[in-house]
């Protein structure tokens, strides 16, 4: 079996990643998108106990705290922590 090499982690901000999945979720809303398996988005469905965003309040600190651990552990693989699309961008661009 295969290993990673890398883990980039997204380690924004909650009002960067909250805002993105309010801009997403009320766009499929609005425009009656499909999101999976057929499924339309409804102003219910999306202020359901079940929905993504509840589970973006649920799951946030939780994730944050596991990409946080995985850098301070000084094991295999390499975990690059970005907390900006800014920062997400210079590293892109230094790629080349």
């Amino acid at each position: 079996m295969a290993s990673a090499d890398l883990i980039v982690g997204l380690d924004y901000p909650r009002y960067i990643s909250l805002g993105r999945l309010l801009r997403r979720s009320v766009s499929r809303l609005v425009w009656r998108t499909s999101v999976c398996n057929g499924n339309i988005e409804s102003l219910r469905l999306l202020l359901a106990r079940d929905s993504i965003l509840w589970w973006h309040f649920r799951s946030f600190p939780r994730k944050r705290e596991r990409m946080r651990r995985w850098q301070a552990e000084l094991t295999k693989p390499q975990v690059l922590l970005f907390r900006s699309p800014a920062a997400v961008e210079r590293w892109l661009n230094g790629l080349d």
